[in-house]
């Protein structure tokens, strides 16, 4: 697979992959503010919390152990007490982006097949989605069931299997490295949103094919327009 890939070619693919968090919709504010709950609960000060945007990409529990070098047990404690706040929020915490749904309904008319692939729990990306009205314009939905790890690879090659298609007609759109990372792996580009959560040179350090800086962008990226 080349480095790079003409939009052209992105274009010409049927099958779009969608992150949700910070890709389709806004959830950003809500997991940071949840997130700097917990932490300060754990015991955590801001000085050691850093920037925050980094809880955004990796599953729960692993990404506490990751980012905050937790051990799994306080992790899943953590996880346990991020998803009792964080459920009960209301869908004014996960809008769409402005212009997304413009992007899907074109999408949509283009005969594009949209999943998504997203390390979020599926019953909260479900229920995000039909918050936003827009739960059955996707014909798949890969993300995590249980507390296993499910790698962004695994998640991708999942909705690939599901969709019943080739990585070779497929494209992910999604905001952090784990994105690009996971998708290359199996063979698939990935553009890269800027919208509020990476700064483009990691998502250009990751191997992005294409920057979108808005939603706009994006689907003139992904209809070749």
């Amino acid at each position: 697979m080349p480095d790079e890939l003409s939009r052209c070619d992105i274009a010409s693919r049927t099958c779009i992959l969608f992150d949700f968090d910070g890709t389709l919709a806004n959830t950003v504010p809500a997991i940071l503010a949840t997130g700097k709950k917990v932490l300060t609960e754990y015991g955590m000060t801001e000085e050691e919390m850093g920037d925050m945007r980094r809880l955004i990409g990796p599953p729960f529990p692993y990404g506490y152990c990751e980012i905050y070098g937790m051990s799994l047990e306080d992790a899943q404690k953590v996880t346990a007490r991020y998803r009792e706040l964080y459920n009960q929020l209301g869908p004014e915490t996960h809008p769409l982006y402005d212009g997304m749904l413009e992007v899907l309904n074109a999408l949509r008319a283009a005969g594009k097949r949209l999943a998504i692939a997203s390390s979020k729990q599926r019953y909260m990306v479900e229920n995000m989605l039909k918050d936003n009205g827009v739960l059955g314009y996707f014909e798949v939905i890969s993300a995590q069931v249980s507390a296993d790890h499910s790698t962004k690879y695994e998640l991708i090659t999942q909705a690939l299997d599901l969709l019943h298609t080739d990585a070779s007609d497929a494209v992910m759109v999604g905001d952090r490295f784990y994105d690009v990372e996971g998708a290359l792996q199996a063979g698939v580009p990935c553009v890269g949103v800027v919208y509020n959560t990476a700064p483009r040179e990691e998502l250009e350090s990751a191997g992005a094919a294409a920057i979108a800086l808005t939603p706009q962008e994006l689907k003139r990226i992904l209809l070749g327009a």
